[in-house]
């Protein structure tokens, strides 16, 4: 989970005790990018080659590149405005106002 989202939740903490709790976690991914470096050719069946398997099997949005997650946002934004604009009355009488029509 994001730390900052983390920390909206849990509001009586501030974020630097938030992030000295995700110390050990990160630690411990550090660690297991060092063996994977190091032993390329783990045998199946050890536990560090089943956590590596388990990194393959991530959604396809989280191994999304920078350029994908953005056109995926702007996807998401235009249906967003798109909706905003058929259904709330308010937001019609402001895009028009602006000259605006939201379009996917």
């Amino acid at each position: 989970m994001n730390i900052f989202v983390v920390k909206s939740l849990l509001r009586h903490l501030t974020i630097g005790t938030v992030f000295r709790g995700v110390i050990p976690f990160n630690v411990a991914l550090v660690a297991l990018l060092a063996i994977i470096v190091a032993f390329p050719n783990l045998p199946p069946g050890s536990r560090v080659y089943e956590m590596m398997r388990a990194m393959d099997q991530l959604e396809p949005i989280e191994k999304a590149s920078v350029h994908e997650l953005r056109a995926l946002q702007l996807e998401r934004l235009r249906r967003s405005l798109k909706h905003a604009y058929d259904r709330v009355p308010h937001y019609r009488k402001a895009f028009d106002a602006a000259g605006v029509r939201p379009a996917i």
